[in-house]
C-alpha cells in the first residue's frame, strides 16, 4: 500500500469535487450577472420614467409662465391700448409670446418698445410717415413683408396690429443681427441703421434717449410680472 499519496479512487474524488465547486462558482456568477442585468434593466427603465416625468414639469412650468406672460400682456391692452379691439387681445397677447420666443426676445422688451413708439396707439402715424404700433416706416415694412412671404397691401396693412408686431420684431431682430448689440439695435430701430452705422464708424456713443426709455419700461413691465 502507497502512504506517500492519495489513492486513485480518492484523487478521483477529490477532482470530482472541484468540478462541483467550479460549477457551483459558476453558477452563482451567472445568476449574479442575471440579476444584475435585471436591476440595469428596472434602473434603465426608472431613469427614462424620472426623465418624462422632468419633462412633464418643465412643460407645465412653461405653460404656466406662458399664463402669467398672456395676465401681464391682458393688463397692458386693457390699460393701454388705443384703437385696438378688445376681441383681439387674446391674439395679439399670443402673437407678442410667439414673437418674442421666435427672436429670443422678452414679452416686456416687445411692450417696452410699443409703449415708446407709439403708447400703445394702434392707429399712430409719426411727422415722418412711420405707422402703427412699433411705427415702421411703409417702405421698410414692404421689405420686411417680402422677407416673411406676407401679403403688402399698402401702408394701411401696418394698422394690423398683429402684423404690425410681427414685423416689427423681425426687424429688431435684424438690425441685433446686424450690430451684434441690443442697445445699438434699439437705436437703429430709432434712427435708422445708416446713422448707427455712421456713429459707430466715428467712434460715438451709440446710446441715446430712445434705449434708456427701452431699458426703464423693460424693467418696469418685469416687475409687474412679479406681482402676478
Amino acid at each position: 500500500m502507497n502512504s506517500n499519496g492519495p489513492t486513485f479512487p480518492h484523487r478521483m474524488v477529490i477532482r470530482r469535487i472541484a468540478l462541483v465547486m467550479v460549477l457551483i462558482n459558476f453558477t452563482v456568477a451567472i445568476s449574479f450577472l442575471v440579476i444584475a442585468r435585471r436591476q440595469v434593466r428596472q434602473m434603465t427603465a426608472c431613469l427614462i420614467i424620472l426623465e418624462s416625468e422632468q419633462q412633464k414639469i418643465q412643460q407645465v412650468r412653461d405653460e404656466l409662465n406662458t399664463c402669467r406672460q398672456q395676465v401681464e400682456i391682458l393688463a397692458m391692452l386693457d390699460k393701454r391700448a388705443v384703437g385696438i379691439d378688445e376681441q383681439d387681445y387674446q391674439s395679439l397677447a399670443r402673437v407678442m409670446i410667439e414673437q418674442s420666443r421666435l427672436y429670443g426676445y422678452s414679452p416686456e422688451l416687445l411692450l417696452a418698445l410699443i409703449q415708446v413708439e407709439s403708447s400703445f396707439n394702434n392707429y399712430a402715424v409719426s411727422d415722418k410717415g412711420a405707422i402703427g404700433l412699433m411705427q415702421l416706416q411703409p417702405e421698410t415694412a414692404e421689405y420686411l413683408c417680402s422677407h416673411l412671404d406676407l401679403s403688402w397691401q399698402g401702408p394701411h396693412t401696418l394698422f394690423d396690429p398683429h402684423l404690425n408686431i410681427r414685423l416689427g420684431t423681425y426687424y429688431l431682430s435684424l438690425l441685433h443681427e446686424r450690430f451684434q448689440d441690443l442697445n445699438c439695435a434699439l437705436e437703429a430701430y430709432n434712427k435708422g441703421p445708416s446713422r448707427v452705422s455712421t456713429q459707430l464708424a466715428s467712434g460715438l456713443q451709440v446710446q441715446g434717449v430712445f434705449s434708456r426709455d427701452i431699458d426703464r419700461y423693460h424693467l418696469e413691465f418685469k416687475k409687474k410680472i412679479g406681482r402676478i
